[in-house]
């Protein structure tokens, strides 16, 4: 415990913006206006109603595609994609797989270094566009360097479909050799669990609870510590995340997140 307790600080020591809790209880992330849940989120319903739950269950779609559109010399870490996949294949129901897709790798850097919610979102609809075949639903991953307006969020999603998450931030946190290439992976994979989590309607974004488990001071995240949609394991708080990485894989959904996934799973 002591050792993780030296980690989490001296990567938070490495971070050039802080790891010093959140920035605000609304809006402390999020793009396109209305319906971000980076940082401690909040904002309007999602943008589809119907979309989270054909994220979820095989009525319809049978393949869940992950487009991943990267800035040049960026992308996700080895083993982040397959602990990403090994998440979502325990909640939701896609016998034809959940593939990731990456399609565009020229992304160019923006000017100042820091993306506007504003900013993000017109990326986004630039850029996203994989082929759908019949059977097939996406979401939108985008690898960015520089940082959100919000400088303490390193993943931030928005409209149900589309997220970034921002590898730079990551990498300056863990170029030290104090910091193990799997503790900087599990980390990651944990951020981009969180925020694809988001995309298919946790919490209460368009996946509904069965039993309140909101956090009310930080909406769309778990109000437990042992879920992976907890407020803190956005990348906003990284002493928390890990302390929280205490095994070889990402935090688990938890009990709550995971029983509102089965109660859309499998209704028809």
């Amino acid at each position: 415990m002591k050792r993780r307790w030296i980690l989490a600080h001296l990567l938070c020591a490495a971070l050039v913006a802080g790891c010093g809790g959140e920035s605000s209880s609304n809006g402390g992330g999020g793009s396109g206006g209305s319906n971000g849940t980076g940082g401690t989120g909040g904002g309007a319903a999602p943008a589809s109603a119907q979309r989270p739950a054909d994220y979820i269950r095989n009525t319809g779609f049978h393949t869940l595609k992950i487009e991943l559109d990267t800035q040049a010399g960026l992308s996700p870490r080895n083993g982040t994609t397959d602990e990403l996949i090994e998440a979502l294949s325990g909640v939701v129901d896609k016998p034809g797989g959940i593939v990731i897709v990456p399609d565009e790798t020229d992304i160019p850097p923006n000017e100042d270094g820091i993306w506007t919610a504003a900013e993000l979102d017109a990326l986004a609809r630039e850029r996203v566009g994989i082929e759908e075949s019949d059977g097939e639903i996406s979401l939108h991953t985008m690898w960015l360097g520089g940082e959100y307006e919000n400088p303490n969020v390193v993943g931030v999603a928005w409209d149900n479909r589309h997220l970034a998450m921002f590898g730079d931030r990551i990498d300056r946190a863990c170029s030290g050799l104090l910091i193990g290439a799997l503790t900087c992976s599990l980390a990651e994979a944990t951020i981009w669990t969180h925020e694809v989590g988001h995309i298919i309607g946790l919490v209460d974004r368009g996946t509904p609870m069965v039993n309140d488990h909101k956090d009310p001071d930080h909406p769309a995240h778990d109000v437990s510590s042992e879920s992976v949609m907890y407020w803190a394991y956005d990348g906003t708080d990284f002493t928390e995340l890990l302390g929280a990485l205490t095994g070889d894989s990402v935090i688990p959904w938890g009990e709550e997140c995971e029983r509102d996934l089965e109660a859309v799973r499998d209704t028809n």
